[in-house]
């Protein structure tokens, strides 16, 4: 038993080596595809609810938590409650025997349930349906297949297509009992015995057990749906770019500040920090590509003109190596301050008679402190009105005289991010056109065309004249 057990932990740990490179992926993966409803594909109407997912307060060897699997869809916990039996300081225990709805199995029915396995080497896992006593029926799943399953909740199956004894059929079954063990403690009285004494940060809990008759396809026993570990998603007020100016100090208190919902495992880790089994790194990179590790609470100082990596990651501790169950980026970019810029550029044009409605666009994530100072260098333009909507300053500017104006918008103001308040302006340039001109244009046209008319008549009369006295001397 002992040169099994070393040429087991020689294998094992070779695997777990490669855990960081082969685990990470295939974990990933699962965190991308989820099924909202995956229950759905085996409780239908002829499902029974052996253990619901509302179980009564009264389920023996074991407490209800609220550690219950994820559902994608509603970006929650699935109703109800999870059972957790009681277990050692190991993590470990034995025909932990809980209460069911009475059931009566055929050759065709498929239990479900979900189980929670936790980071531990060498476990089992016994599932057993008993009549009495001392009827049962049971299926084991070893510690290799443990291994390949990997820890989180996990959903699967418990046939009867593959049980021989008929009598099985003809019974009816009042509890199910759970063992969740070492194997070493089945050697416990042969030579090279080594009692398992890994304390465990967390226990094996299980969830809403049901029976499914009469299943047209062939089910095997085991895992049939590998639940990720992981869920999450940012907070949509959580977005600090376009609102990080170089002076601003910024601060983050905790997990809640970033996400809107994270769920690991059986554990919702935004409402703290740290705790014994996950723990968390943060670092900046500054646009010269300088990280500097952060912690929760700390200040983090913009400084430079570009961008900003903050990287955030969760760290699962684990009994080989630790794991990182979330990883991160999210890119800031930082800017010089200014109170905003006029939408349609810094030029314009108008006449002296019209007025002329500019858009200024105040700068996201500045605080104006004091009232606007909307001013003009001349008496070519003046302002008539000027009114704040949704952001946008707009300015009604009237042309007087030709020529050329600056419009100048100031103000007291500063970051969101920073208590020091500075002036800032900004202006735009009005080339003025005068309509006079234009009048003395057309003055000059409507004169010149009567003059040459005028002459025209008078040239052409003096030649009629001339004729007529000709004409007189004949």
């Amino acid at each position: 038993m002992k040169k099994f057990f070393s040429a087991f932990f020689v294998v094992f740990f070779a695997m777990a080596s490669l855990m960081p490179c082969v685990l990470l992926p295939k974990n990933s993966a699962l965190n991308s595809y989820c099924s909202a409803n995956i229950e759905s594909k085996y409780y239908n109407q002829n499902s029974l609810d052996l253990i619901s997912a509302n179980p009564s307060g009264n389920i023996g060897s074991g407490s209800l938590e609220n550690g219950t699997p994820f559902d994608e869809e509603t970006h929650q916990r699935m109703e109800g409650f999870a059972i957790t039996p009681t277990a050692d300081e190991y993590g470990q225990f034995k025909n932990r025997t809980f209460v069911i709805n009475h059931y009566s199995p055929e050759h065709n029915d498929v239990i479900y349930l979900w189980v929670y396995l936790i980071d531990a080497l060498t476990f089992k896992l016994k599932i057993s349906l008993n009549e009495t006593a001392t009827q049962s029926l049971s299926w084991e799943f070893d510690m290799l297949q443990l291994y390949e399953m990997g820890t989180g909740w996990k959903l699967m199956a418990l046939s009867f297509s593959s049980v021989t004894d008929s009598t099985v059929f003809s019974k009816t079954y009042s509890s199910i009992s759970f063992s969740y063990y070492s194997e070493n403690e089945d050697y416990s009285s042969e030579d090279g015995y080594e009692k398992y004494e890994v304390k465990a940060s967390e226990n094996f809990s299980f969830y809403h057990v049901f029976a499914t008759k009469n299943v047209k396809i062939e089910q095997n026993s085991g895992l049939i749906y590998n639940l990720g570990r992981s869920f999450y998603k940012i907070r949509d007020d959580f977005d600090l770019g376009g609102s990080v100016f170089i002076g601003d100090k910024i601060k983050i208190n905790s997990a809640k500040e970033i996400f809107e919902y994270l769920y690991i495992g059986k554990y919702d880790l935004t409402s703290y920090t740290t705790n014994s089994k996950y723990y968390w790194t943060l670092s900046i990179k500054n646009p010269d590509s300088v990280s500097s590790d952060i912690e929760f609470g700390e200040d983090i100082l913009f400084s430079q003109l570009g961008y900003y990596c903050l990287t955030i990651k969760l760290n699962e501790r684990r009994l080989i190596a630790n794991q990182i169950l979330l990883n991160e980026d999210i890119s800031i970019f930082c800017d010089e301050l200014s109170i905003g810029y006029f939408l349609m550029g810094s030029k314009y044009k108008i006449k002296d008679n019209e007025s002329l409605l500019l858009s200024f666009k105040i700068t996201d994530g500045v605080e104006i402190v004091d009232d606007y100072k909307i001013t003009v260098n001349n008496n070519n333009a003046e302002i008539s009105t000027y009114y704040e909507e949704n952001g946008i300053l707009y300015v009604k500017v009237s042309g007087k005289s030709a020529g050329s104006s600056n419009v100048e918008i100031s103000a007291k103001a500063k970051s969101k991010n920073n208590t020091k308040s500075e002036t800032f302006s900004a202006s735009a340039i009005l080339t003025i056109s005068s309509t006079e001109k234009d009048d003395d244009v057309i003055i000059i046209v409507l004169w010149s065309v009567f003059c040459g008319f005028c002459l025209f008549f008078i040239i052409y009369s003096v030649i009629l004249i001339v004729q007529s006295r000709r004409n007189d001397v004949k």
